[in-house]
């Protein structure tokens, strides 16, 4: 990320006091972890576990209806990894956790890292009662085994340190300008492992709950939106993972902005399926602000207070939640649209009803709240009504009404964002007899409403300037478009959709066309930040927007490093799809990487040269490789946790893929070599079967099925080929922080895949592990006359205070050059 170093403005230090601890429990050191399972019970129709509600990371979202399904026999285990991102090994004291049926028998231990042997361990015996280890117990893992759950599901799982008795302090705590955003870096002490930031209104202000923005690993920095409040400064913290806080630094941002660029442009929360968690709106929000995108509309259909049961009021707690959420924004200058969709059953003109609405509202604008959004979209099914100018006419007098009574609640202006039920053009003009009617009657909206609209369909192809000609006629103002291109609550249960291309098929002059543009998006929300920038760029210069050239930047938003930046435009690549592409009807994704290196291997079949089919081969070889790390690869990123959460099932996919294609190449290889390969298509086709069945996400729909039919159709005959040798080696010992190398001993090009920054010279690897834990490796070998690959797992302990660290860079290499693989 390019980036402008300012002056640093370092006003005061002030002492909000080293004795104040962090609210309940201190910090939940869950939050910061790895979080994965043995196994998953299948719960749709045995097939396959649904990925929002059932995958293991999900007993920290804080949503007690998704939980961790835990298979109903054996001993299936949970494990929390805290060594990708976090500096030091946390002293674990405390697990709470909240079970749906809690398991008679849960053995816990903690692990000096994740693969490695116990260092304690202990039976919880019982389960709804907070575990307790008799001594704080340093590692950074911990595993969960229950035995013979017999359908206990885990809800929630926090994990909390002990007190170190140590005050956390930051120095060199230094600002500068990100583009976009700012980035404040700081050198943590040893009892520092995590740091607060805050939006101050002072230079003398404390942080509060009023003021929180984000908590962030101390070994990281943060990069986020500046204030948007003008004279506001940020509060830089730094936390023990026992909850102390220490002094803060008070930092005094560069030129705070007062306004966003694109106010009524952002993100819409509004598909069906599992809602957002408040960690995933927070920092969608703090996305959204950097990005200058001003604008969050809630509006989750699955939250049953916000259509089904619209009566129901909100209870103070979740009143609260959506109050922090409405300060987050006004801190950074995101407007925050609280939605209700009550038509489904709403008698719109009896004053009763009307009152029960403006009852329910009262308390969101006593919380801040001055944007609402009313939904009359998708009702047609639940009313005997038709949809026509007489239903047009009672929706509008409604919005007409509730701003009215609103403001008088307010004492100031409020918005009101309308949904008609004809919300596009083609429910106007063909789902609906009389849909024109009805459209007609948003010119007597009040002048300030904003109306939502689709576009010429639910999911456009396309969208222009002209498109808009008839709605911004009809209506007296010019819409705000509800995009659906990244929604992908339209997937049925079978093929799951996930979108990570960018924004496409939107004509430059639909910009100055709209009023603004909000899209409705994933539901794994931390995925969406992946693409975000891509509509930023778009809005920013639609007339040079290239879809084909956005993703560098726009993964750069959510990426610290250059190795995570290529990691994330990887994904993006592996799922290059939109709601919008493939047939009429019918979504289709492509992984572009798979999609091109089997094309160019098909082809070169037909040459009968050896050279040339080995040369594809190894352009395929390293694609498949890649995919069949995908797990290892998220798993010891740098990605945020709920990036890593979101991209963990769809993950599977490409695992599953990737080997089937691997073993694929092995089948080719025994063909021309003049083997009949009958056993390694047979792996191959249960590996291929084994994806379909066990697997929703397609990354390109049955690609590997038709790799296989197209390799056997050729039927290839020796052609001298010579499968290079890989040697069986001993991998030794592996330290994090320490340089490991080894001679794989193969001849010809060698790759490896699954070693972050591992350099490869002829046939020797050289990679420091940059922290402890399990790895999963594949060597590749490829020479003009065969090729090869082996997978294997490497394990990465702690480093010891006894391990010698004096030899020197010269005896490394000595022990490297006679062919070992330790150090």
């Amino acid at each position: 990320m390019k980036r402008l170093v300012v002056v640093v403005l370092l006003v005061a230090l002030v002492l909000v006091g080293s004795a104040l601890v962090w609210p309940a429990d201190g910090v939940d050191l869950a939050q910061f972890a790895r979080i994965t399972a043995s196994d998953t019970r299948n719960t749709f129709l045995g097939l396959w576990p649904r990925e929002t509600d059932d995958g293991p990371f999900t007993v920290r979202d804080g949503q007690p209806e998704t939980s961790w399904k835990v298979p109903r026999t054996g001993s299936p285990n949970l494990e929390v990894d805290f060594a990708p991102l976090l500096s030091r090994s946390p002293a674990v004291q405390t697990l709470v956790a909240h079970w749906s049926r809690p398991p008679a028998y849960v053995l816990v231990e903690a692990l000096d890292y994740c693969g490695g042997a116990a260092v304690a361990s202990a039976s919880w015996d019982d389960p709804t009662e907070p575990f307790v280890f008799s001594e704080p117990v340093v590692g950074n893992c911990i595993r969960l085994t229950v035995d013979d759950p017999d359908g206990a599901d885990l809800m929630e799982l926090s994990v909390h340190a002990a007190s170190s008795g140590q005050t956390p302090g930051l120095d060199d705590v230094l600002l500068s300008e990100a583009d976009p955003g700012i980035q404040i870096d700081w050198t943590p002490n040893e009892a520092a492992m995590f740091v607060r930031i805050d939006f101050l209104p002072s230079l003398d202000a404390s942080p509060s709950a009023d003021t929180f923005i984000e908590t962030v690993p101390a070994g990281r920095s943060w990069i986020g939106p500046a204030p948007a409040l003008d004279d506001w400064v940020i509060g830089v913290t730094p936390l023990g993972a026992d909850g102390v806080l220490g002094d803060t630094a008070v930092l005094v941002p560069p030129d705070s902005p007062s306004s966003m660029v694109w106010p009524l442009m952002g993100t819409i929360e509004g598909f069906y399926g599992t809602m957002w968690s408040d960690q995933e709106r927070r920092k969608m929000i703090l996305m959204l602000a950097r990005l200058g995108l001003g604008s969050y509309l809630y509006a989750p259909k699955w939250d049953p207070l916000h259509r089904e049961e619209w009566r129901t009021p909100y209870g103070d707690w979740e009143v609260s939640r959506f109050g922090a959420l409405s300060c987050l924004g006004e801190l950074v200058g995101v407007r925050m649209v609280f939605g209700l969709s009550p038509a489904y059953d709403m008698v719109v003109d009896d004053p009763g009803e009307r009152q029960i609405l403006l009852d329910k509202l009262e308390p969101l604008v006593d919380v801040g709240f001055r944007d609402f959004e009313i939904g009359f979209d998708d009702i047609e099914f639940s009313l005997e009504d038709e949809v026509d100018g007489l239903m047009g006419a009672k929706h509008v007098d409604l919005a007409n009404w509730l701003k009215a009574r609103l403001e008088e609640m307010a004492g100031g202006s409020v918005t009101i964002w309308f949904m008609p039920t004809p919300y596009s053009t083609d429910r106007q003009y063909n789902y609906f007899e009389h849909g024109t009617e009805y459209v007609d009657q948003l010119i007597d909206l009040h002048p300030d409403t904003l109306v939502l609209w689709n576009g010429p369909d639910t999911f456009s192809r396309s969208m222009s300037a002209s498109d808009m000609a008839d709605i911004t006629a009809r209506a007296g103002r010019r819409p705000v478009i509800w995009e659906n291109m990244h929604c992908n609550d339209a997937g049925d249960a079978f093929i799951a959709k996930f979108y990570l291309a960018p924004l496409m098929d939107r004509a430059p002059d639909l910009v100055d066309a709209v009023a603004g543009f909000m899209t409705n998006p994933l539901i794994p929300g931390a995925a969406d930040r992946l693409v975000y920038g891509s509509y930023a760029q778009y809005f920013d210069d639609p007339y040079s927007y290239d879809p084909g050239l956005v993703m560098p930047e726009a993964v750069a938003l959510e990426t610290a490093d250059l190795i995570d930046r290529d990691l994330a435009l990887w994904w993006s690549q592996s799922y290059w799809g939109l709601a919008i592409t493939g047939p009429e009807g019918f979504s289709v994704t492509h992984n572009l990487p798979l999609d091109e290196a089997a094309g160019v291997l098909e082809e070169s079949l037909a040459s009968n040269d050896l050279a040339k089919i080995a040369n594809a081969a190894a352009g395929l070889l390293a694609a498949a490789a890649r995919m069949s790390s995908a797990w290892n690869d998220l798993h010891h990123s740098g990605f945020e946790p709920d990036l890593v959460d979101d991209l963990w099932f769809p993950a599977e996919r490409l695992v599953d893929d990737g080997d089937a294609v691997l073993i694929l190449l092995d089948w080719l290889g025994e063909r021309l070599s003049g083997g009949d390969g009958a056993e390694a298509l047979a792996r191959a086709d249960d590996a291929i079967l084994d994806a379909l069945l066990h697997d929703r996400y397609e990354t390109s729909l049955l690609r590997p099925y038709l790799l296989r039919t197209r390799l056997a159709r050729s039927q290839p005959g020796p052609m001298g080929f010579a499968r290079p040798v890989i040697a069986d080696f001993t991998p030794g010992e592996l330290i994090a922080g320490q340089e490991w190398c080894c001679d794989v001993g193969a001849n010809g090009n060698v790759g490896v895949f699954g070693l972050r920054e591992a350099l490869v010279d002829a046939s020797m690897i050289c990679w420091t592990p940059p922290h402890s834990g399990t790895y999963q490796v594949i060597i590749t070998a490829t020479t003009e006359t065969g090729w090869a690959w082996d997978k294997r797992t490497l394990l990465v302990r702690n480093p010891d205070p006894a391990d010698d660290d004096d030899s020197t860079p010269d005896e490394d290499a000595d022990e490297a050059d006679d062919g070992g693989c330790g150090c």
